[in-house]
């Protein structure tokens, strides 16, 4: 084989084989995310489920602070919850103090009612609560990907290290062809046809 077409070989060699390497573990993590994601998402409205009736007290869209105390013990640790009354006004947030300062958008409330919205970090779901058929507020809840976040990390790594472990596997490996097919070759004959020097 010409050295111009081995050299060819090889650079298309160097080019593609990290490639498909670094494609087949990315389509490997993806189809693992839409499994993984498919599961946590059921997870996640079986676990809603079970703390949605609690939420559904209209007694809870108010701002006494002695109401939601039962919360705090039954909902807090499974997940983040936030109150708004009717006209937008949270009354009750598990990640903040400030209750009754801050108001939400009424065009934001409605917005996406009984859509289970999947972020990175979060699940998310809002519904409003009704007492005869008028609305008296709405709840927000989210959960958290604690699972998800920490594999999609480890395997970022491990993608990541593989990766250049098989950069730098081919590297090598065309490096020593070409330290065999042709560095070698051309010491041999500097080295054969030098000539020779006479002393002096």
């Amino acid at each position: 084989m010409k050295i111009r077409t081995w050299l060819f070989f090889s650079l298309l060699f160097v080019m593609v084989i990290p490639s498909l390497a670094v494609y087949s573990l990315y389509t490997l993590l993806t189809n693992w995310n839409e499994q993984q994601s498919l599961d946590e998402y059921l997870d996640f409205i079986s676990t809603y489920r079970e703390i949605k009736e609690p939420l559904q007290n209209p007694d809870l869209y108010t701002f006494d602070p002695t109401i939601h105390e039962s919360l705090q013990e039954t909902i807090e640790h499974v997940a983040q919850i936030t109150l708004y009354r009717d006209d937008g006004y949270v009354v009750y947030e598990t990640t903040s103090d400030t209750i009754g300062t801050r108001q939400a958008e009424l065009r934001d409330l409605y917005d996406g009612l009984y859509e289970g919205n999947m972020t990175y970090r979060y699940f998310t779901i809002k519904e409003p609560v009704f007492v005869d058929e008028e609305i008296v507020g709405f709840y927000e809840v989210s959960m958290q990907r604690d699972d998800r976040v920490e594999y999609v990390q480890s395997r970022s790594a491990s993608i990541l290290t593989l990766s250049a472990a098989v950069f730098f596997l081919t590297g090598l490996l065309v490096w020593f062809q070409i330290n065999r097919r042709i560095n070698k070759p051309i010491k041999y004959l500097k080295k054969r046809y030098e000539p020779i020097r006479l002393r002096p």
